[in-house]
């Protein structure tokens, strides 16, 4: 899966850097022209708050009552490289810190992120901003403690190790850097806001049983997470 996944990668930069040189070859830059081509292969970095969601049997979102169902709060850090506007890559990491019962959790990743961002015809005219929705697929490992939780004991205990498929459905809104007025052509400064599901891992074997909980209804773990934050872009 990792060896697939590196060669789409590869195959997708190698493509589109081809495309890249040959618009610059059709379609220099000229001063004073009406057609002005922005720059939209940049490095980005952000984080976010992300609320993740463990379970073997299933609940609604935010429902502590739920049998087996773990939810905690963590952050997340990312970074990423838009290629052009359509696509984009991303590594992140994430970890909980606010832990409710059984699960401490980190998890990396990386994405390629298809894109579609609302421009108008000509980029310059986003005088405030631009929305972008966006998928993420990829690949990444999901680690899953125990913690001593409601019942003491099982702190550092191995319930889940491993990796896999990844995915998220994601929405966000581009701010315009004002001092992008000076220079139309460089649009280092802005900032994004985002929201986002993922799915991290579902139905996954786990290592442990935990706090007396029968077999047979906690023999599998899955685990998925919204998230809302924010990138800045170089």
């Amino acid at each position: 899966m990792k060896n697939i996944l590196l060669a789409i990668v590869l195959f997708m930069i190698a493509d589109t850097s081809l495309h890249a040189r040959k618009d610059m070859d059709v379609a220099p830059v000229v001063a004073g022209s009406s057609e002005k081509e922005v720059e939209d292969d940049y490095i980005y970095i952000g984080m976010a708050f992300i609320y993740h969601r463990t379970y073997s049997i299933e609940g609604g979102w935010f429902d502590n009552g739920v049998k087996t169902q773990d939810e905690t709060g963590g952050f997340m850090g990312l970074v990423g490289y838009n290629y052009n506007n359509y696509l984009a890559v991303e590594g992140r990491v994430a970890k909980s810190f606010f832990k409710e019962d059984y699960a401490d959790l980190i998890n990396y990743s990386i994405f390629i992120k298809p894109q579609y961002k609302f421009l108008d015809d000509e980029r310059d005219n986003c005088e405030d901003g631009y929305t972008t929705i966006y998928a993420l697929i990829g690949y990444g490992s999901v680690k899953v403690e125990g913690t001593d939780g409601n019942v003491p004991g099982h702190k550092g205990e191995d319930i889940t190790n491993g990796g896999g498929l990844q995915w998220g459905l994601g929405l966000s809104y581009t701010f315009d850097d004002e001092d992008d007025d000076e220079d139309e052509h460089n649009r280092d400064g802005d900032i994004t806001l985002f929201a986002e599901y993922n799915r991290f891992m579902k139905d996954r074997e786990i290592h442990a049983r935990l706090y007396q909980y029968d077999l047979k209804y906690y023999d599998k773990l899955s685990q998925d997470a919204i998230a809302l934050g924010l990138h800045y872009r170089f």
